[in-house]
């Protein structure tokens, strides 16, 4: 990546904005978009890059309040296309991964358009991530969960240092909610690589509402009530928290901006967040919640949300999960919260959905379980049985089932070949 890094200076050689990096299990694409949305109420042009899209992979890539346009992502892909043809005879370098070239796209389009600064997702983990080598001043680092163990390591110690070695010397390092355990092992290894660590303040007991909800947060040592965050999910309060403190940080150290002005973008900012597919309510009549949680943890989280929006009434799960996921891990936290289940798969990646519907029966052999080949059909038979006893559809187990569901219940046909 440090190869197309030194290219893009040479493309673009004047001083490039400070960078604010989201690492993360879960959570850290509804940082982001909470980041971005703050940072957007105060400069005049904030870049944004994140991962996977949900439907159109113009998503990936945000310069202010749009995505990046058909004329603005060609002229990056005829630089990029450019370079990758100038730089065919280097025998000594690596391939460049699909992911970095995204992230190459991505820089090229936000220095193009002379943002003010740049709200980097990372795709996974954090130290080999090619979004570390934009050094970010900031980083946002939302939760550790047990994912990509096959590369990040088999321990949530492991992971948490993976994702926290993004954070290069002099950067501040901005702790979400996790385990006492964890935190003070990041923090031992962020005082050897003198990185600054801060955490965000627990932010509990938010009130839900059906569009949102509304939690009192500390940023610094101020209280700011009745923040309202338009996204579904207690554990949202927790991204807010970490969003806000994050945001304000990097405000009033890079940008000198007042305190009452960094209220202000906090409530604005948040309260104009978006994030599709993150505990979405899609439909109304009758409730389709569809989430893209794709770990055991996020899944449970996700769980917890579903149970409290549907105020006691049956939970219907549309249930699929990704064939290289720990879908019996993924099973399990769906379980406790579901009245029924309708097993399927999505078309990009998805597990077998007998094999789904096998692992339901052998946990839960007492609650109704049947499988569909297609998610279209799998919608339709829970949508009819929440029309019946008066519940609610939980779209559960993967990124790419929610996205495929979304697009099924809006009628928008999806080419999945092209797709991701």
């Amino acid at each position: 990546m440090t190869r197309w890094i030194d290219r893009l200076r040479d493309r673009f050689p004047s001083t490039w904005p400070p960078v604010i990096g989201v690492v993360g299990s879960n959570g850290k694409g509804s940082t982001a978009a909470m980041v971005h949305s703050i940072l957007s109420q105060v400069l005049h042009n904030v870049g944004r890059y994140t991962s996977p899209h949900f439907f159109d992979f113009r998503e990936r890539i945000r310069v202010g309040s749009a995505d990046v346009t058909d004329s603005e992502l060609g002229l990056a892909l005829d630089w990029l296309d450019r370079q990758m043809k100038s730089a065919a005879d280097d025998k000594d370098s690596d391939p460049t991964t699909a992911f970095e070239c995204f992230t190459v796209l991505a820089l090229f389009v936000f220095l193009h358009a002379q943002v003010d600064t740049i709200v980097a997702e990372a795709g996974m983990g954090g130290r080999l991530d090619p979004t570390g080598c934009l050094h970010p001043a900031a980083v946002a680092f939302s939760s550790v969960d047990l994912e990509h163990t096959e590369v990040l390591g088999v321990t949530l110690e492991q992971i948490a240092l993976e994702k926290a070695a993004i954070a290069h010397p002099g950067a501040t390092l901005w702790l979400g909610a996790m385990p006492k355990d964890i935190v003070d092992v990041v923090r031992s290894f962020c005082a050897f690589s003198q990185v600054i660590v801060r955490q965000a303040p627990f932010c509990d007991k938010p009130v839900l509402g059906d569009s949102g909800q509304k939690m009192d947060i500390v940023v610094g040592d101020r209280m700011l009530p009745g923040v309202f965050v338009p996204l579904l999910g207690s554990f949202q309060a927790q991204n807010a928290s970490l969003a806000a403190n994050v945001a304000v940080d990097v405000l009033q150290r890079l940008w000198q901006v007042s305190e009452t002005r960094c209220v202000d973008a906090v409530y604005r900012g948040l309260a104009a967040t978006s994030w599709p597919g993150r505990m979405q309510l899609v439909c109304q009549t009758p409730p389709v919640v569809v989430d893209v949680g794709h770990s055991p943890d996020a899944v449970s989280q996700a769980a917890l949300g579903v149970v409290e929006l549907a105020h006691k009434r049956p939970i219907h799960v549309v249930l699929g999960v990704s064939a290289n996921k720990p879908f019996a891990q993924i099973v399990a936290a769906v379980v406790p919260a579901a009245h029924s289940f309708y097993c399927t798969r999505a078309r990009h990646r998805g597990a077998a959905e007998d094999l789904i519907l096998q692992t339901v029966r052998e946990m839960s052999p007492q609650k109704p379980a049947v499988s569909f080949p297609s998610v279209a059909a799998a919608l339709e038979h829970a949508i009819y049985a929440a029309i019946n006893d008066n519940g609610i559809v939980w779209v559960a187990g993967g990124f790419f089932l929610a996205a495929e569901a979304t697009a099924v219940l809006r009628g928008v046909e999806l080419d999945m070949e092209l797709f991701y």
